[in-house]
């Protein structure tokens, strides 16, 4: 047995197979994209995909897609897209915005988008996650776009609300879009905000931290959870 393994190893070399290739098989790439809800759950989305995946986690604190200032994602995406080279891009943004009207977005004509609560500027992120959208295209991966989470006041809530109409209208017209919904991981029966959930012997655990926006220790498992079949179902594809 030795000698033959010998001869197969000298085969594939002889061949321009490189032994490592064969020892390592290559992994699906998964790209992250998104802001701080997105980057706390990259480590459980790492430890849940397992040794078959390689995570590329790019979420960035404080970021959106109407924040060039702070981060500019529409150049930073296509970096990142060339870097990884990824199978599968999750995209997970839940609205954040500027309060330096010197940062407010402007809309086509010039307009500025001052309010968060208001139509333009859930039309203008619907605008740039087209554009995020369309720039992956080109790239050949399948998306999962995560609808956001469930807020704890009535007014982010709203924002959420229209920003998770614009990313059905995003599914529903680029074909490799696949949608996973925060809402069904870290929500309540309804849907709706809750600080605790049982977990799986029943024992109410924090799944959001005292800000009521991001996720506790069993709220980022919860929602990787969420995610991965989404992963799995876009890598099959």
């Amino acid at each position: 047995m030795r000698p033959l393994g010998g001869l197969v190893v000298l085969a594939l070399l002889a061949g321009g197979v490189a032994v490592g290739a064969v020892l390592d098989p290559p992994t699906e790439h998964v790209l992250l994209v998104g802001d701080s809800i997105m980057r706390q759950t990259g480590p459980a989305l790492t430890r849940q995909l397992g040794d078959d995946y390689t995570v590329h986690n790019e979420g960035v604190n404080g970021s959106g897609l109407l924040t060039p200032a702070l981060f500019d994602w529409p150049d930073q995406l296509e970096q990142a897209l060339v870097r990884t080279d990824p199978d599968v891009v999750v995209f997970l943004f839940i609205g954040n915005y500027t309060d330096d009207p010197d940062e407010f977005w402007a809309a086509p004509g010039g307009r500025r988008v001052r309010d968060i609560g208001s139509a333009a500027f859930s039309r203008e992120w619907g605008r740039q996650a087209d554009a995020a959208m369309a720039a992956i295209a080109d790239s050949g991966a399948q998306v999962v776009l995560v609808l956001p989470p469930p807020m704890a006041t009535g007014k982010l809530q709203d924002v959420v609300d229209a920003l998770r109409v614009e990313y059905e209208r995003v599914a529903r017209q680029w074909d490799f879009v696949r949608l996973a919904d925060a809402a069904d991981a870290v929500g309540g029966p309804d849907g709706g905000w809750v600080a605790r959930l049982p977990d799986s012997e029943g024992r109410l655990r924090y799944v959001r931290v005292p800000d009521t926006v991001h996720l506790a220790e069993q709220g980022q498992r919860l929602l990787a959870r969420e995610i991965v079949p989404a992963i799995h179902r876009a890598t099959r594809s």
